[in-house]
């Protein structure tokens, strides 16, 4: 028996050595990949900003092949819309990015390529901005459901013990059918009442730990504009045989 154990026990250091070895491998890949993507990001930063240099400089060049040919036809300067087309040439050509200058805040000159660059990088950031604020925002919905699930999940599994309970006790077929669905609509009437209150606390503006109990009192007077505590009057309709469905459950489900 003894073997057997340090059998298992071996077996179980080999396990754990494996493991902590593929982990560091994990590890190690996940570094040098988020490194690689560094690099190619700044590589695409690049790329994108020449890339709008080669277009504002060839946009450049055709403007100039175009004011150059309109001069060199014959009989340009008689007419009024050749010179109207030609006033408008130069004005986009002194406009062009490539007879800008912009000057940093030492004095020097700004080269047209980090001028591109920087708005290559902006336009990647809000890229990526975007992109992290709709997996956040994913997040949250997903930390807003389990926190939802958590607050009825402990009344949910009383009535669960409850119904396990019921199959065990010897009773006929059809008292056990209606307790097993008042002991049902007891469960879904906790959850409706959750999920009513986590609204409620969500659309006054309180989250988190500090949400707001819709069983306490607010605490300003202003509760008919907010729809809270309003007197509601329910009308219930029973057979003379028929009960209310909460004096069996009435020492667990206390309603908060």
């Amino acid at each position: 028996m003894v073997y057997t154990a340090h059998q298992k026990m071996a077996t179980l250091s080999s396990c754990f050595a494996q493991l902590t070895h593929k982990a560091q491998t994990v590890f190690q890949n996940s570094a040098k990949v988020e490194a690689e993507l560094v690099y190619l990001r700044a590589e695409l930063i690049d790329a994108k900003a020449q890339r709008s240099v080669l277009d504002q400089e060839l946009h450049t060049l055709l403007l100039q092949l175009h004011a150059c040919q309109l001069q060199h036809l014959p009989g340009v300067h008689t007419e009024p819309d050749a010179e109207r087309i030609r006033r408008r040439l130069e004005e986009e050509l002194q406009q062009s990015p490539t007879h800008q200058h912009r000057l940093k805040e030492d004095g020097m000159q700004m080269s047209l390529l980090e001028l591109a660059s920087l708005h290559s990088e902006l336009s990647q950031l809000r890229s990526e901005n975007t992109a992290l604020r709709n997996t956040l925002l994913a997040l949250q919905s997903e930390v807003y459901g389990a926190k939802l699930t958590a607050k009825y999940l402990d009344k949910e599994l009383a009535g669960r013990i409850q119904q396990l309970q019921l199959l065990g006790r010897e009773m006929r077929g059809e008292i056990r059918d209606k307790l097993w669905r008042q002991l049902e609509s007891e469960i879904l009437l906790h959850r409706h009442k959750a999920v009513i209150r986590a609204c409620r606390s969500k659309g006054n503006g309180t989250g988190g730990d500090n949400t707001i109990r819709a069983s306490e009192p607010p605490l300003n007077d202003n509760r008919s504009q907010q729809g809270i505590d309003e007197p509601r009057f329910v009308t219930v309709q029973r057979e003379t045989g028929e009960g209310l469905g909460i004096s069996i459950t009435v020492s667990t489900f206390v309603s908060p």
